[in-house]
């Protein structure tokens, strides 16, 4: 134990096991990258805890030499950690995209989709015993409070983003885990997109989301809750104009997705419509697509 914790091992090692961390890195597993930095800083430790036991030095120089290379080797492990996170932080940014570009991506599908099926594999069917997210409400969702009066009378203006705050909850009882969500407001006429082509491709979009952003979720324990956003595109003109007179109407996609504990995927999708801003906020309604 003495030889394998020598200097002269523990230097080969100890570089061997940050090659690996930073090798791992390129690969962009990050949680994988930590673990090979913690046991490349185990192992300084602990040869730094048997030098302590074998060295000749006084023990006040030895404790004190000792003290100062763990906290050294610590500050180096707080160190490659926060690496670690900046280098996923810029890896998630990189594919990431903006609510914006998500809302853009779907409302061009609407576009171009057809009466042809997508081809879209259902979820498979959710055990009774395990965890499941589901739907719970929304609610318009205004940035500045003294826009609220105007916002809510209808009077949307061009260049503006609408926003709809979701609720979600876990309603199983065991944790969900890698839990995504995604929203869309789009401005849709209703002869050509029938809610259930909405569905489906809001659907398509998220499970070629789910698969990009795989491991960027959160984990959702039984029966807490969460929220998230949907938007829209800059509204413009023609938009405005056709929810006034009625050729084109808002709808509002929300849709996400889950794993459980042996990694099968879930999706859940939801669409509605709203008379608003045909009509003031109070007295418009929702309905499901």
């Amino acid at each position: 134990m003495e030889w394998i914790l020598s200097w002269e091992v523990t230097g080969v090692v100890v570089g061997l096991l940050i090659a690996v961390a930073l090798a791992v890195l390129t690969l962009n597993d990050f949680r994988a990258a930590k673990i090979w930095f913690f046991l490349a800083a185990l192992d300084a430790s602990a040869s730094i805890l048997m030098w302590t036991v074998h060295s000749t030095w006084k023990d006040l120089t030895r404790i004190g030499v000792s003290l100062v290379a763990l906290v050294f080797v610590l500050f180096l492990l707080i160190v490659a950690f926060r690496y670690a996170d900046r280098k996923k932080i810029a890896k998630e940014n990189e594919i990431l995209p903006s609510p914006e570009g998500f809302a853009a991506v779907i409302i061009k599908n609407l576009a171009e989709a057809n009466s042809k099926p997508l081809g879209i594999e259902e979820s498979p069917i959710i055990p009774a015993s395990d965890g499941f997210v589901q739907y719970e409400g929304r609610s318009i969702a205004i940035e500045k409070e003294d826009e609220m009066p105007r916002v809510a009378a209808g009077d949307v203006c061009v260049g503006e983003v609408i926003k709809v705050k979701f609720e979600i909850a876990n309603r199983g009882p065991r944790p969900v885990f890698d839990n995504q969500s995604w929203g869309v407001i789009a401005f849709v006429d209703p002869a050509k997109n029938p809610g259930s082509k909405l569905r489906e491709v809001m659907l398509q979009g998220i499970t070629t989301g789910y698969e990009q952003f795989k491991n960027s979720g959160n984990d959702l324990g039984a029966g807490i809750q969460a929220f998230n956003f949907a938007q829209s595109t800059p509204v413009t003109k023609g938009e405005l104009d056709g929810l006034k007179d009625g050729s084109l109407r808002i709808h509002v996609l929300l849709g996400g997705a889950w794993s459980d504990a042996i990694g099968r995927r879930f999706y859940w999708t939801r669409a509605e419509w709203t008379n608003w801003p045909q009509v003031p906020l109070a007295k418009s309604f929702w309905k499901d697509s």
